[in-house]
């Protein structure tokens, strides 16, 4: 007799059930009651001093992060990350497990709110609105796009009110998207973790697979798959504390920063690179031209590449900031010459041959090199002729 694939399914499915490892033997914690309802809560307690990465995990309390969340006034930050029942959001998505940690005194405690079946929402999400009262700004990983507004609208559909946008709310995303998109291969929070805080994954749940170990528990009672997906959220939440840590002493301490992460040479001065932009936009013009002059040395020995050109431009617009008008032009002009059909680079000499040399003949030429370049735009073109027309005038009076 052949069994159809369906009864094969309902077969497996009471073995599993047969089987089945609650919640609170495969993830430990314990029952909470919150609104009339129950959810399932796990945590855990770190001493400040233990690190994930190469810095304590207390450091991301020392100070407020004043530089990266210019509204934060308080310093009691809750980092916040989510698994769901699906990446498109929209109303049928569950948050079934929502993923804290905050400090307590000299420690750090980290909370997952886990709810075993739908009817549990309402309660775990209560709970979650009381941590988020206590809290002065939220720090998660891509949250702006994906956490919070799932999460308010999760809340709107059990009818608690508690306005999310409310709280000042540092994503790390972005941050990391600026200080590192240009040394690694992507900014996924796993990656950071792997080349930041030099501690790769090993065994992981890949993110695809949560939503199914989600509905196969829902299915058999079986919560073995659900403790993978809480260690690879403890994981997350602890990665994010660790880059919050780091990241304090990324702009107090720069020219130290290096020393900590031992990556190969090209990645730190990528990492020097996009520090001293940050430093620049924070008008900290000294320790910025001390990170360039690094980087455009150890550039300089090597192939044109785009860092090159960054690092020399910034560079030569510090030096000339500061004073320095002929190291800037220097560096303009060696720019000019590993980079000859990039025409801001040579309409730049052609303003020091002009203006600062009065070298009217070498300013021409410079500007009949960059009219050459094709495209140009519109705008460039026009004033490239406006020059040219100027000096030509000069020569010819």
């Amino acid at each position: 007799m052949t069994l159809s694939f369906e009864r094969l399914e309902q077969m497996r499915h009471q073995q599993e059930k047969q089987r089945a490892v609650p919640v609170e033997r495969a993830l430990g914690g314990e029952a909470v009651s919150c609104l009339g309802g129950v959810f399932h809560r796990r945590f855990q307690e770190l001493e400040g001093h233990l690190s994930h990465g190469p810095f304590p995990l207390g450091r991301a309390q020392l100070r407020p992060l004043s530089h990266w969340l210019p509204d934060l006034e308080g310093s009691r930050m809750l980092y916040l990350d989510t698994e769901t029942t699906g990446l498109a959001g929209g109303s049928g998505t569950y948050a079934f497990l929502v993923g804290l940690a905050y400090f307590e005194g000299s420690r750090l405690r980290v909370e997952q709110l886990i709810m075993r079946s739908h009817c549990e929402e309402k309660a775990m999400l209560g709970y979650l609105i009381e941590r988020l009262e206590q809290s002065d700004g939220l720090v998660t990983f891509n949250g702006k796009s994906f956490d919070i507004p799932l999460l308010q609208t999760r809340l709107i559909m059990n009818r608690l009110r508690f306005d999310l946008e409310e709280l000042p709310h540092l994503d790390l995303l972005p941050v990391a998207r600026r200080l590192w998109s240009g040394a690694l291969e992507n900014c996924k929070l796993e990656t950071l973790e792997t080349h930041i805080l030099g501690l790769p994954r090993q065994g992981d749940v890949p993110g695809w697979m949560v939503p199914q170990i989600f509905f196969r528990y829902l299915q058999t009672g079986c919560a073995r798959g659900l403790a993978q997906v809480a260690e690879h959220n403890r994981r997350d939440i602890l990665t994010m504390v660790g880059l919050v840590a780091g990241l304090w002493g990324y702009v107090d301490e720069p020219h130290d920063w290096s020393q900590r992460f031992q990556q190969r040479p090209e990645l730190l001065h990528l990492e020097d690179l996009a520090l001293a932009q940050q430093l620049f936009r924070g008008r900290r013009f000294e320790e910025a031209r001390q990170l360039l002059e690094r980087c455009f040395a150890y550039w300089q020995d090597q192939s044109p590449i785009p860092a090159l050109r960054q690092s020399g431009a910034l560079l030569a617009r510090l030096r000339r900031r500061l004073g320095d008008v002929r190291a800037a032009q220097e560096i303009w002009s060696s720019l000019a010459e590993r980079f000859p059909q990039d025409p801001e680079l040579l309409e730049q000499v052609a303003k020091q041959q002009e203006h600062i040399h009065k070298n009217w003949v070498s300013a021409l030429d410079w500007v009949e090199r960059a009219l050459r370049i094709k495209p140009l735009a519109p705008t460039r073109i026009k004033r490239l002729k406006y020059r040219r027309e100027r000096l030509q005038k000069r020569l010819s009076s």
